[in-house]
């Protein structure tokens, strides 16, 4: 650093006690300050950091371009409150070349810092080495950057550049001893707080950024807080503009005017003069652009006005641009007016009122009308009705229809004389849920003054709910957006907690504790009322919630008792389970631990049996808890039943692990109810909690629930099997930054069969990206997102939750007692539980198979329906009861096919250790034992089946059953008939089998599942091949039946791209959706299967044939219902489509929407508004199989006055 530039800044910080130090020393500093702050590569960084001006948003152009030239200006910011928006909007009015460097603490870092951290930090120095005219400060101080850039920064500022602080003061730098005495006139607003000299440079200090409420004419409001603050800017930047343009509202003789006066230097040599009159939002008055001088005032004649507040706006135009602009306001009153709209209830559903009374204060005038009206978010009058006020009052009621937009406002407007004199309104939510449809859900909502736009740019790309705790936001309902309130978390009894320190983390009342939890849980409803008003699309209790529970208070003991009385109906039954001798149900609780058990024994019981689970929402809490470190003690070992585990009385620990899910789903019962009582179509459930590895009561947990969204998991394919189609799932994603994996996670939830898919968040900078930038375009990661998914909201999302996931006739059975039992007795030592599972679904997916879940309360019910499976899998079915195996022995008797692979009914349900397998005779197999697995490699005849690592049940004899093969001495693939079916026992876990996805796995395994899922009547209904005309691998088949019509989706997530050939069992017409092309009708095409990206075709067996498009009438006025019946002559199934409606070139997209109809006509309503333009518009319906659209011309006639 020279001497002159250390003089410089000393001059302009002579207060500051820190020693500037070295540029060296910089780079260790802004290292130390970002340590913790989350790397971003280079053009990560400059894509996180653009400020583009592809969202525009209304605004006024005060001085874009500018006669003065571009401005350059660096903006420092936080992310928070959508402030990167404010610079955009900034320079959509004034001609800024501007950049930004935000600062602040990202939402997945532990402190503050340059985002990017150490990279952040070397771009925020590269930055300034460039020259700037003028640094922004938005509501962020500068204490905080390292001294050198703040040396470089004050240094240019020294040097003649600007700086401003909007919101924030430096007093090191803006100097009271500095400040200028009067603001220049050009600086004269009110948000202007001082001005000072810096150097050779100016700084200016603004007011806070104003907060400003959704309603009508917000923009305007904000419009002119971005005038003054470019103001700012531009004087600060020296700038300034050299004339000026001074509004103000006079009257004169020749009436009501608007003057423009124009002085200092004006370099145009023929400057224009534009102005208009706005009133919320709307220009009221336009005025021709005419010359200006600075020789005399322009006097602009005013037109009759009504009562409001208006907003002046003019501007000096030359052939460089603007010139210099000028703003006013000004307040027309009225003697009579709108004081009120009293609403009778804000609120209602479809099918209710809105009716209330408009009330008039001041003297009355002749020939009063009220005309009551209703607006959508855009001013569009969607119904009206007209009264003669009586008693200084008028009273309306509308009904509340299905076509409207979920909010109103409720607009009464006075005439007199014919005259509009005064209006007012008030805000109606219409309660819309959005089910029924494919939704695209996002965590969190925007808030702050640009917030409208942000929900604007959501609304654009598919979002349709959002998930958020405390009040509604209205711009969600202004944009038909339905609500998931995060209302609670669920977690544990406090006193439940092992580790003292963790205890904070606990709800203050046991689960079981009745009075404790219905209190709580109305009053959580009660405080939920304005959530239940907007719309509720589902009822959250958390996320990344426990899912089990359970503690040693009176309140559990005794639903304990209640618990297995359910389960054993008598003492008796329960002591012979339990190998126990309980007089009655009041001595019955947990077993007391060994006073002489050990820590390391507590520690060892938690990690061989439930690797935590029940404790991981604490690290969701709290990453920084270290689960294995935890102080697990011995009250916490008895609520978990360990003494029974210890001392192998497995049905009693069992009981106590099925009780801790039955607790979960009757809490979630208990808090759905509540909301039931203020919300009669609540569903509740939770959301980021559960797995197949957490050996939850799927069953249990979904039939006491309403909905269910857990991370990507095996459970996905439990959920979509069992659980009703109206019964809401979905996974989370958003945690990478490439649309590659995004997008194969968005597909997966289709594929398995989702009606939502959830994203993570709308809004995050640092490790992940949330769905929109800081300039509120999508990044571009979520660009390709849309684009691709594109056919989901034209109407495929609809249309495959109202089709039907095919199953081939496949059942696969999830039991409960076995996810426990795989556990016990060397069970382990055969793989996990979910890797038999993992390796069931890929089995069946890799021959293109389909198959739904079972479980074993299903099959105790009597709810399988044997009638309608061929194939049953029991994967790990370690754990069955009586009636379970006579179930499957039955399926098997009436000519099903059943496939175990070990250990098969070892325990009972209660996962009682039998002396036998329960399915032994069922197999024709005998066991000597529970010993190890033993790894072999297991051949059939002379060919290998499987390689040395195969995990074989040595233990196990045949009997009456057919060993096809041996794996090191004991049978595998094992037979037997049984009246018209066949039972199968693979004696080797599923998951040591070798995976049909690799291509060296021998032919005889795939070979042996087929043929006998051909001598069950199962075959594939697609065969995939690649180009060499083998087995397409790595790739799903997907089908969705509706009628005769097939929709079938090919997915890879991951690998890479490959040719295939696809075969059908029988020609059918082929729609290509997402290439949108009919491939023909033919029983075989070529496709190219895109990583990470689903395709889909429709499988018809006739042509589709074009959609009749009915009008009601091809003659309307404004203000009337236009009806359209949409159908599919002779189609056997529905067609889904996009209708759209335009006016010339001009899209009015309030009119859009998904139909889905068949051959029976499906009647929709396109509402006319009063005050939308009159004229033919062109209503088309795309149809989504093959692209074609139908159109009708609809004349909209101006509407007869009576």
């Amino acid at each position: 650093m020279t001497t002159k530039s250390s003089r410089i800044l000393l001059q302009v910080l002579n207060e500051m006690q820190k020693t500037i130090i070295l540029a060296a020393c910089c780079v260790l500093l802004l290292s130390g300050m970002n340590e913790l702050i989350p790397d971003v590569v280079g053009d990560e960084l400059d894509e996180d950091h653009a400020l583009t001006l592809e969202f525009q948003t209304p605004h006024t152009d005060w001085a874009q371009p500018y006669s003065r030239r571009k401005t350059r200006v660096l903006f420092i910011t936080d992310c928070e409150d959508l402030r990167p928006r404010e610079c955009v909007e900034l320079m959509q009015r004034f001609d800024i070349d501007g950049k930004a460097v935000f600062w602040g603490r990202i939402i997945d870092a532990a402190n503050s810092g340059w985002h990017g951290g150490a990279a952040g930090a070397a771009r925020a120095a590269k930055l300034l080495e460039e020259r700037w005219e003028c640094f922004v400060f938005l509501e962020l101080g500068m204490q905080d950057m390292a001294e050198e850039l703040q040396y470089k920064l004050l240094k240019q500022v020294a040097d003649g550049a600007g700086i401003v602080f909007v919101g924030t003061d430096d007093k090191r730098v803006l100097k009271e001893k500095n400040r200028l005495t009067t603001l220049p006139p050009f600086l004269e607003a009110e948000s202007i707080e001082a001005a000072f000299t810096v150097g050779k440079g100016h700084g200016v200090r603004t007011v806070q950024r104003p907060y400003i409420e959704y309603r009508f004419g917000w923009e305007t409001e904000f419009d002119f807080w971005q005038e003054q603050l470019g103001r700012a800017v531009l004087w600060a930047a020296g700038k300034e503009a050299k004339s000026a343009l001074t509004l103000t509202a006079a009257r004169t003789d020749a009436g009501n005017v608007v003057r423009a006066s124009l002085t200092g230097e004006v370099a145009a040599r023929n400057p224009q003069l534009q102005v208009c009159v706005k009133r919320e939002g709307e220009v009221r008055v336009s005025f021709p652009q005419q010359p200006i001088n600075t020789s005399a005032p322009v006097d602009l004649k005013l037109p009759y006005l009504p009562a409001g507040t208006y907003y002046v706006v003019g501007r000096v135009l030359g052939s460089t641009g603007v010139e210099t602009w000028g703003t006013t306001q000004f307040i027309v009153k009225s003697r009579r007016s709108v004081s009120d709209v009293e609403l009778t209830k804000g609120w209602g559903e479809v099918g209710d009122a809105v009716k209330g009374t408009a009330k008039l204060t001041g003297k009355e005038l002749p020939n009063e009308r009220v005309t009551v009206r209703l607006l959508d978010r855009r001013g569009r009058v969607l119904a009206q009705q007209q009264s003669t006020p009586t008693q200084s009052q008028a009273t309306f009621e509308f009904r509340i229809e299905p076509w409207m937009p979920m909010l109103l406002a409720v607009d009464a407007v006075l005439y007199a004389d014919g005259r509009e004199m005064s209006h007012a309104h008030s805000w109606f939510n219409i309660t819309q849920r959005n089910r029924s449809q494919f939704n695209l859900m996002m965590w969190s909502a925007p808030s702050g003054t640009l917030a409208p736009y942000a929900e604007e740019q959501l609304a654009k790309t598919g979002v349709t709910v959002q998930l958020q705790g405390g009040e509604p936001p209205i711009i969600a309902a202004a944009y038909n957006i339905s609500l998931i309130p995060y209302t609670m978390r669920v977690t544990p009894f406090k006193d439940s907690i092992p580790d003292e320190s963790m205890k904070q983390y606990g709800l203050p009342f046991c689960w079981n504790d009745e009075s404790a939890v219905a209190d709580h849980a109305a009053k959580l409803a009660k405080s939920y009322q304005p959530a239940r008003q907007h719309g509720v699309f589902a009822w959250s209790l958390g996320d990344e919630t426990t899912t089990q529970g359970a503690c040693l208070s009176e309140h559990c003991q005794k639903a304990y008792r209640v618990y297995l009385k359910e389960v054993y109906g008598t003492i008796d039954a329960l002591n012979q389970s339990w190998s126990t001798s309980f007089k009655s149900w009041d001595e019955v609780g947990v077993s007391k631990a060994n006073p002489h058990t050990t820590d390391e024994a507590y520690r060892n019981y938690f990690k061989s049996v439930t690797t935590h689970h029940n404790l991981a929402y604490l690290w969701f809490t709290d990453p920084s808890i270290k689960l294995d470190e935890m102080k697990f003690n011995k009250e916490f070992f008895e609520i978990e039943e360990g003494p029974a585990w210890l001392q192998k009385n497995y049905s009693r620990w069992y009981d106590r692990q099925a009780f801790k899910s039955w607790n979960f789903a009757q809490l979630c019962r208990k808090y759905g109810e509540a909301f039931k009582s203020i919300d009669p179509e609540a569903r509740t459930g939770v959301e980021g909690a559960g797995r197949f590895g957490y050996n939850d009561d799927v069953d249990l947990i979904i039939r006491n629930t309403g909905f269910w969204g857990p991370y990507p998991d095996t459970l996905d394919e439990v959920i979509r099997s069992i659980a009703s189609r109206d019964y809401p799932r979905f996974n989370w994603m958003g945690y990478q930054k490439d649309a590659d994996p995004l997008l194969g996670h968005y597909w997966r939830m289709v594929t398995r069969g989702m009606d939502t898919v959830a994203w993570w968040t709308w809004y995050v900078l640092g490790a992940y990206r949330g769905w929109l930038a800081p300039d509120l375009r999508p990044f571009p990661a979520v660009q390709e997102i849309v684009k691709d998914t594109q056919i989901m909201r034209d109407g495929l999302g609809d249309l495959l939750i109202h089709s039907d996931m095919q199953d081939d006739g496949i059942a696969v059975l999830y039991s409960h007692p076995s996810a426990y039992a795989s556990k016990l007795e060397n069970g382990n030592s055969f793989g996990g539980y979910e890797q038999a599972h993992k390796a069931t679904h890929e089995l069946l997916r890799e021959l293109g198979l389909q198959f739904r879940y079972v479980t074993d309360r299903m099959l105790r019910q009597g709810e399988f329906d044997t009638s309608r499976f061929k194939v049953l899998f029991l994967p790990r079915a370690d754990a069955l009861g009586d009636k379970e195996a006579a179930m499957i022995a039955d399926f098997v008797r009436g000519g099903g096919t059943v496939i175990a692979d070990v250990r098969p009914g070892v325990f009972g349900d209660r996962c009682k250790l039998r002396d036998s397998g329960v399915l032994d005779t069922l197999f024709g197999v005998k066991r000597k034992g529970l010993a190890a697995a033993k790894s072999a490699r297991a051949t059939v005849g002379n060919s290998e089946f499987s390689g040395d690592g195969t995990l074989v049940d040595a233990e196990v004899e045949t009997t009456d059953g057919k060993a096809m093969g041996e794996a090191g001495g004991s049978p595998v693939l094992i037979s037997r008939a049984l009246g018209q079916g066949r039972a199968i026992l693979l004696n080797a876990s599923m998951n040591s089998l070798p995976s049909l996805r690799q291509a060296d796995t021998p032919q005889a395994v795939e070979g042996f599942i087929l043929s006998h899922l051909d001598r069950a009547g199962v075959t594939p209904a697609v065969s995939l091949k690649n180009a060499n005309g083998q087995r397409l691998r790595h790739i799903e088949a997907i089908r969705w039946k509706d009628g005769d019509i097939e929709i079938l989706a090919l997915f890879r997530q991951g690998g890479a791209n490959e040719e295939a050939e696809v075969s059908l069992p029988r020609a059918s017409y082929v729609y290509d959706l997402r290439n949108r092309k009919s491939l023909g009708k033919t029983d075989r095409f070529k496709t190219t299967i895109l990583a990470n990206r689903a395709s889909f075709f429709a499988l018809c067996p006739q042509a589709a044939p074009p959609p009749k498009l009915v009008l009601g009438s091809a003659r309307v006025s404004r203000g009337d219902l236009a009806t359209v019946a949409i159908s599919v002559p002779g189609a056997k199934g529905l067609h889904a489509f996009k209708v759209q409606a335009s006016q010339g070139n001009q899209k009015v997209d309030w009119h859009d929407q998904v139909v889905l109809a068949g051959e029976k006509p499906v009647e929709i309503v396109l509402p006319i508004a009063y005050n939308d333009p009159a004229g033919a518009y062109q209503v088309g319906v795309v149809d989504l199989f093959t692209g074609e659209a139908t159109k009708a011309t609809l004349e909209v006639r101006l509407r007869c006055r009576r």
